[in-house]
């Protein structure tokens, strides 16, 4: 009789738990053709935050509505990160507004979808069937990244195509895809020892193993690096646990087994060992162990320059490309990107080259508390917490997984939500009617205001997807030249089309307002794409001067370009 008592809370479903599988059973397959990056110009990273603000908003009127908020001691101290960034970026000046906002925004908006799980008093039980709710999301992430494996680019076309044939899933990006897998694996091998999976109906477990056996598939075919230390090191951490506390914990065999498995099947059919070893041999945008020493190297000597507030906020990409050519000219043995790089590809560095030694304290505070967290919860909860963090902590060493994909940063603080879980009774909120009327009506107009925003970004977003014919911007590209956030990919597209339809036909006054738009755009962006199209401006308008301008300024900060090297040398002659 008592087994059935345990296993009756989970026929019911709560609305959040509803809206949770809705943001990741669901908002993540939402695809078409795209910019490709990271952000808003991955189509589903758009439907998985207007979720993750309709859960928000519900959340916040729930305990506006109840009049009662629960927060978990010890979580308010991970606010001390986004208010130290915040701040630090209010000291060192504001220079692009849009990308310091958006980054903010989406720092603090990962905050309050924390917050607001804590408001619906779910039990642990429920939480474990959430994190059931994300090893499911990566069943389904894996059956897409198989698909890709076999049929390549003969896909749908709701479906990425994969040319190489690597697993690159909805995340379009290797790392991204198997790093979720590794936490999806992790998050598995834990729930087999809970209520659920213990207690509920076999057919759940036999759809745990299958996720299993596909997840580690898809992470031996990826050959991603990254993905597999952290799966061996939790791995690691969970035998120790074993070897430890032997008489507690109970292994389940079959997942290991359908592991070993989807490994073993993934490195021999999917030639994940080639891959693991010849790392050229796959397409990432991470850089090789050399070009990562270059760039930790040159960051850190420009944070030493202002090493308590950073540079601001989006300034990592124009102070380091700047900065590149004197710190090459020192360290001519030290090799760096040939492209433009707008993050060093470790968050860390990342914060405390933007924000400081502020940033810096903030991250190390978020730390020490979670970790604390961790240890509290006990030997056997504390290592498989820690082992769910892993993939994502890694990851972030080496890249930037958050900005890449929503579901990892949503996924990452749903774990933080079950780490910091402990039943809490709530705090009444000490608000008078009017103020609670007027928390409803600022919250209900926020949300109002944030879902317009990516309705209308998912509407620019498409507008790249399905161009329109050329005329002008505002009607080529109607939604994205008025979406802050895709203005400049839409200037960008425009400007560079129009001018290569209308530099046979002679438009001299074309050429002249794309080469004023590219000039401006090098004072915040030193891209090398765009030195390029603007070499090829000033030649359509035979302005040798300011071509051999843009070829000096472009040669020192990409040495090794053939055609602006050859270009500058001819400038010389």
């Amino acid at each position: 009789m008592q087994p059935s008592l345990q296993a009756r809370p989970f026929k019911k479903w709560t609305a959040i738990e509803w809206l949770m599988a809705l943001l990741l059973l669901v908002a993540p397959f939402y695809y078409h053709a795209n910019l490709g990056g990271s952000g808003l110009r991955i189509t589903h990273n758009v439907t998985i935050w207007i979720v993750a603000v309709i859960i928000v908003a519900y959340s916040f009127l729930k305990l506006l509505k109840q009049r009662q908020i629960t927060i978990p001691p010890r979580l308010v101290w991970l606010a001390a990160f986004p208010l130290m960034a915040t701040f630090s970026g209010f000291i060192t000046g504001i220079s692009q507004p849009t990308e310091w906002l958006f980054r903010l925004l989406f720092i603090w908006a990962g905050l309050l979808f924390l917050i607001s799980l804590f408001q619906h008093q779910l039990s642990r039980a429920r939480f474990d069937r959430l994190l059931m709710i994300v090893v499911i999301s990566a069943l389904l992430h894996a059956l897409v990244g198989t698909v890709q494996i076999i049929f390549n680019e003969a896909l749908p076309n709701w479906l990425p195509p994969s040319t190489d044939g690597l697993p690159r899933g909805l995340f379009q990006q290797i790392n991204n895809m198997a790093t979720y897998q590794s936490a999806a694996i992790i998050m598995a091998l834990y729930l087999t020892g809970r209520p659920m999976l213990l207690l509920g109906h076999s057919w759940l477990r036999a759809l745990l193993t299958v996720a299993v056996l596909l997840a580690a598939f898809v992470i031996a075919s990826s050959g991603s690096r990254v993905a597999l230390l952290s799966l061996i090191s939790a791995l690691c951490l969970i035998l120790l646990l074993f070897i430890l506390h032997r008489s507690r914990v109970k292994p389940r065999v079959l997942p290991l087994i359908a592991m070993v498995i989807g490994l073993s099947v993934g490195w021999i059919a999917g030639s994940g060992v080639e891959r693991l070893i010849d790392k050229p041999a796959v397409v990432q945008t991470g850089y090789s162990g050399d070009l990562r020493v270059g760039i930790y190297l040159s960051s850190w000597l420009l944070i030493q320059q202002a090493p308590v507030f950073g540079h601001g906020i989006g300034s990592f990409g124009p102070v380091w490309q700047f900065a590149k050519p004197e710190f090459q000219t020192q360290n001519p043995d030290i090799r760096l990107p040939n492209e433009y790089l707008d993050h060093p590809h470790n968050e860390l560095i990342f914060w405390a080259f933007e924000s400081g030694l502020l940033a810096v304290i903030g991250i190390l505070v978020f730390s020490v508390v979670v970790l604390l967290a961790i240890l509290r919860a006990g030997p056997y909860r504390g290592v498989f917490y820690l082992g769910m963090l892993l993939p994502f902590v890694f990851h972030l060493q080496l890249e930037l997984p958050f900005y890449l994909s929503a579901s990892h940063w949503l996924v990452f603080l749903l774990i933080l939500a079950v780490i910091f879980w402990q039943p809490v009774p709530a705090r009444a909120l000490n608000m008078s009617a009017m103020a609670i009327r007027t928390s409803v009506l600022m919250t209900i107009l926020a949300s109002a205001v944030a879902m317009l925003f990516l309705l209308h970004s998912l509407l620019a977003n498409r507008d790249f997807a399905h161009p329109r014919p050329l005329t002008s911007i505002n009607e080529t590209l109607p939604y994205a030249s008025t979406n802050p956030y895709f203005r400049f990919d839409a200037e960008w597209l425009f400007y560079t089309t129009v001018f290569y339809q209308l530099r046979q036909q002679g438009d001299i006054a074309m050429m002249e307002r794309y080469a004023s738009w590219v000039e401006r755009q090098l004072n915040v962006r030193p891209d090398i794409n765009l030195y390029l199209r603007l070499v090829d401006a000033y030649q359509s308008l035979d302005n040798r001067q300011a071509l051999c301008d843009v070829a000096l300024r472009g040669s020192k900060l990409y040495p090794r370009h053939s055609m602006l090297q050859q270009l500058n040398a001819d400038c010389q002659m």
